[in-house]
């Protein structure tokens, strides 16, 4: 009898590993929300640039560079998402060094973003509680070369979901999470025009609300 043939399937690669972030629904094609476009921002109304802040060319692409201190760029009110009860917000970034710290995304009294060494810093308007905090140490925060951080609240599931480089770093649900602890709407802003910003580069910003949460089923 001839001998028995065991194929060798050790050096097949399984199916491609789906990042997480693509569940969220913000990158796909046909995503309704905004997707700011670098190339235009200093002639986009309603945009102003405060300190040093301002566009770069990195390898032939448009980036927004922020020097830390009070280097702003307001969005204005992004009133398209005023009365919205959930929003999501990604940024890709390139921090300047690895003992940054600062502000990277605000809107004051219902959310910023800040970085602090190895900790994401973000507080979310609760009710009761006025700016709620969350921190959260992350391996390779602040590692050379572009990140990302997307986050996803829902001020009607009161569930919150942040997520750095396709990995789910905090996931809350302990607070009555609200964007309406003061009725008057500010102006969107990368970095923060009343406290320091971070130091470092911008190569993409969107912001909508329609999305979805990584659900854990997912992460199995």
């Amino acid at each position: 009898e001839p001998d028995s043939v065991i194929e060798d399937t050790s050096s097949e690669e399984g199916p491609e590993a789906v990042p997480l972030r693509s569940q969220t629904g913000l990158f796909d094609d046909d995503w309704s929300g905004m997707v700011l476009d670098l190339d235009s921002l200093d002639t986009r109304s309603r945009t102003k640039f405060k300190g040093d802040a301002g566009l770069q060319s990195d390898d032939g692409e448009t980036v927004l560079g922020l020097n830390g201190g009070d280097d702003t760029v307001t969005l204005g009110r992004l009133k398209d998402y005023e009365d919205s009860s959930r929003l999501a917000f990604s940024i890709d970034f390139d921090p300047a060094s690895s003992e940054n710290s600062g502000y990277l995304v605000s809107n004051h009294m219902r959310f910023d973003l800040a970085l602090d060494g190895d900790k994401i810093v973000l507080r979310v308007g609760a009710e009761n509680e006025g700016m709620k905090t969350y921190k959260q140490e992350v391996e390779d925060l602040m590692a050379e070369g572009e990140h990302n951080i997307s986050v996803l609240i829902d001020t009607e599931e009161d569930r919150l979901q942040v997520l750095f480089d396709d990995e789910i770093v905090m996931n809350h649900s302990d607070a009555d999470y609200t964007f309406d602890l003061k009725k008057y709407h500010w102006s969107w802003a990368l970095g923060n025009q009343w406290n320091d910003s971070l130091e470092t580069t911008i190569s993409d910003f969107r912001v909508g609300d329609e999305f979805h949460f990584v659900e854990d089923s997912l992460l199995m």
